[in-house]
């Protein structure tokens, strides 16, 4: 889109130097849909792109059409964009659209560039197409399926958070922003919490809560230039016992070379496990004590 725009300034007063020829095989093969509408909203050219965009198979269907009259323009953003464009104002924007005339549904990248005449007056509207349906299914694929890990992630008991490379904490999950960042961290219990959603969690508050017994962001620093895990045990917090291991994310390129691009801490309370350890080592303590006796 960015190469064909250089045939074309959008600033007035508009003009084309480039031989005619050469526009025409740029706009038969270009792999964008291009058209133009003139001032009342008619369409007078459209490249073959543009008619399989719109779902039509001959260009007849399309040239003369007064776009402004359409439903799938009236009722959606794009009829305003248009009236903008051919008022001499250039845009862009992304709209999902359905053709009126071939009812092809399809998400649609639109760069109008208005195209004025020697008295500044605008003589028509270029419209640039680029079909961006794959990439908008495949963002919201890629949103669905962060929805489920985080859902995943938000019903364990374990703390779970992701830092990126500088540290900072992409994702976590609510038992760790119980755990350090909601006024009563339970001791017994971890459970989805509808106050805890929007809370906010950073490194810093979960450093700070662990100053005492670890330095969490000199540990992680240190994981990412090591790229080496570490576990730490008894982390005393409040009154908790923790069990803190930190581990680098690896990225696999092509070329099978590795990149380090963050790292996963998972936060256990060992708290029961600790007290039954304890009452344990008492009790064989007290037995043995017993039968010496």
């Amino acid at each position: 889109m960015l190469s064909f725009l250089k045939i074309f300034n959008p600033k007035p007063p508009f003009k084309v130097n480039t031989p005619k020829n050469e526009y025409e095989i740029i706009f038969e093969n270009a792999p964008i849909g291009i058209y133009t509408i003139n001032p009342k909203g008619e369409v007078e050219r459209v490249n073959p792109k543009m008619i399989d965009l719109i779902g039509v198979k001959k260009e007849n269907e399309v040239i003369g059409v007064n776009v402004l009259t359409l439903p799938s323009y009236r009722q959606s953003e794009l009829g305003k964009f248009v009236v903008r464009g051919l008022q001499g104002k250039g845009f862009e924007t992304e709209v999902k659209h359905l053709s009126s005339l071939g009812k092809k549904e399809t998400w649609r990248r639109i760069r109008g560039v208005p195209i004025f005449n020697q008295s500044q007056k605008v003589e028509k509207l270029l419209l640039l197409v680029e079909d961006i349906t794959e990439s908008k299914k495949a963002l919201n694929d890629l949103k669905t399926e962060h929805t489920r890990f985080q859902s995943s992630l938000n019903s364990i008991s374990v703390g779970f958070i992701i830092t990126d490379i500088k540290g900072e904490i992409t994702m976590i999950n609510f038992a760790a922003k119980e755990m350090f960042c909601s006024p009563f961290p339970s001791t017994t219990r971890f459970f989805p919490d509808p106050k805890i959603v929007g809370l906010t969690c950073t490194i810093d508050d979960i450093a700070k809560a662990l100053k005492d017994s670890l330095n969490l962001k000199e540990e992680v620093a240190r994981c990412l230039s090591g790229s080496k895990s570490f576990e730490f045990k008894n982390i005393l917090y409040k009154n908790l016992f923790l069990r803190i291991r930190i581990t680098p994310i690896i990225l696999i390129k092509e070329n099978q070379n590795l990149e380090f691009i963050g790292t996963v801490i998972l936060i256990e309370d060992t708290t029961e496990e600790k007290i039954l350890e304890r009452a344990r080592a008492d009790f064989f303590s007290i037995a043995a004590h017993e039968l010496k006796t």
